[in-house]
């Protein structure tokens, strides 16, 4: 039955033939997953709805499950340093000025259900990986003082350098 069906009807199963090698498309099913994964509702893609605007040139954010992952390019470069513990020094400012912008651009009660946020600032020497939790980074936002700052950031934030 289905054999003269599909005898008779060549060109509808070329068609259902074509649109199969489609869908197992690599490049396909990437669409199709990342699509399924925005439509989820978390609170990392409540934030990422409003930090996706506010993302400047160097900064990439996306989530894995319910955890905010940001990337930034660095915009010095080592050789420039004459005092490798300065460039280590900015490396670290970039990181916490990194994650106070998270938590000033990211709705406060989103963010405070997510997870863990994963911040790294990429150099051409060195990666600064830091990881701390979403109700830590809504706290930063409050923060005046730079002490104050300062001392939150020890407390709250694991850091690891990569030097390459």
């Amino acid at each position: 039955m289905i054999a003269k069906f599909a005898m008779k009807n060549s060109v509808l199963m070329i068609g259902v033939l074509f649109f199969i090698i489609f869908l197992m498309n690599t490049d396909v099913k990437n669409i199709i997953y990342s699509r399924t994964n925005k439509l989820k509702a978390t609170s990392c893609q409540s934030v990422m709805v409003m930090l996706e605007k506010r993302l400047l040139a160097g900064q990439s954010a996306k989530c894995n499950n319910n955890n905010l992952e940001v990337e930034v390019k660095a915009p010095f470069l080592a050789a420039k340093y004459k005092d490798q513990n300065r460039f280590r020094g900015d490396m670290y400012r970039e990181v916490a000025n990194n994650l106070m912008f998270v938590s000033k651009n990211s709705p406060s009660d989103g963010l405070s259900r997510v997870d863990i946020v994963t911040m790294k600032v990429i150099a051409d020497k060195m990666t600064i990986s830091a990881v701390t939790e979403g109700k830590f980074i809504v706290e930063l936002a409050t923060l005046k003082s730079k002490d104050g700052m300062a001392e939150h950031l020890k407390a709250t934030v694991k850091v690891k350098e990569f030097v390459k």
